[in-house]
């Protein structure tokens, strides 16, 4: 997968990088996973990381996908596609242990990727209606989302900025 978008955050010793990427030829292929991954490095300790994948998978009979969230390759949401208004139908259902493993900052940059991707996804959804399910339209949706990454990195810089602010930095 490439990285497409990436911001870094540093506070004193320690530095928080959030990077979102996908592979162009999954939506192709008709099998896209959409990566997130927040990674802290804390002074000369090993980084960690907490990784989220969003998958469009066609589970269906009527050719419409599901979208699937998984976090440490746990899966943790399945939802048709077809049924999501907004994000908070997925970010309301994540649980508290998903979220940075008790770092407040962590958390707060997976909810925030999360919220900006997903938003980005069910909006290129929306506006690729008129096509049929399946490879139509899930190529349509990769075309969206790649042409909406600066958009998606927007949103994700902005709430990434609150996070920071409201964390007590």
């Amino acid at each position: 997968m490439e990285n497409l978008w990436r911001t870094t955050h540093r506070q004193d010793n320690n530095e928080y990088e959030l990077a979102i990427s996908w592979d162009d030829e999954s939506f192709i292929e008709g099998q896209p996973t959409i990566q997130l991954a927040v990674t802290v490095r804390r002074g000369e300790a090993e980084p960690r990381s907490v990784t989220a994948e969003v998958a469009l998978v066609n589970n269906s009979n009527d050719g419409a996908p599901d979208l699937v969230l998984r976090i440490q390759g746990k899966e943790i949401v399945t939802i048709p596609l077809a049924d999501l208004i907004d994000e908070t139908q997925i970010i309301d259902r994540i649980p508290g242990w998903a979220y940075g493993a008790g770092d407040l900052l962590t958390g707060c940059l997976v909810r925030a990727g999360l919220s900006s991707l997903l938003g980005q996804v069910i909006r290129c959804k929306n506006s690729t209606r008129h096509l049929p399910w399946y490879f139509p339209r899930i190529q349509a949706i990769g075309e969206c989302l790649k042409q909406n990454l600066g958009r998606i990195g927007a949103r994700t810089a902005w709430r990434a900025a609150k996070c920071v602010i409201t964390a007590g930095f």
